[in-house]
């Protein structure tokens, strides 16, 4: 994080205070950590659908594989189930590759907070220090 928010969580947070009606908090503090819960919460589910969408090719390939092989004998037809799932696991692919390109992204969850704050307290840095960068 570098002690600086990253554009798009400058953007979250605009949205959130947006959103949020005045006399929810009491000061700026409580805002902070209120939206910090948030992104919390929005890494987790994005890293989770990250990891489900690079997951899912591998799978579906190895049901289809599996597939193959669960055809009864003396069977010279595949249900339409079977080409379903491989036309799922065929499509699967490219989402998969995507998702594996896709980062995550910076997020201001508590802990960075905490660090700020800590760092802020110590006194290490000067008085403008804060979460964005001055131009």
């Amino acid at each position: 994080m570098s002690g600086y928010l990253d554009i798009r969580s400058l953007e979250r947070l605009e949205d959130f205070v947006g959103r949020s009606s005045r006399s929810s908090f009491g000061n700026l503090n409580d805002m902070i950590d209120a939206f910090a819960t948030t992104e919390r919460s929005r890494q987790t589910l994005v890293g989770l659908m990250r990891a489900v969408a690079i997951g899912l090719a591998p799978t579906l390939i190895a049901c289809s594989i599996g597939s193959i092989y669960s055809q009864p004998f003396g069977a010279v037809h595949y249900s339409w189930l079977h080409w379903l799932l491989w036309c799922c696991a065929g499509a699967s692919v490219p989402l998969s590759v995507m998702a594996y390109g896709y980062e995550v992204g910076e997020h201001l969850t508590p802990d960075k907070v905490e660090k700020w704050r800590s760092r802020r307290e110590q006194g290490a840095g000067d008085s403008s220090s804060g979460f964005c960068r001055r131009q």
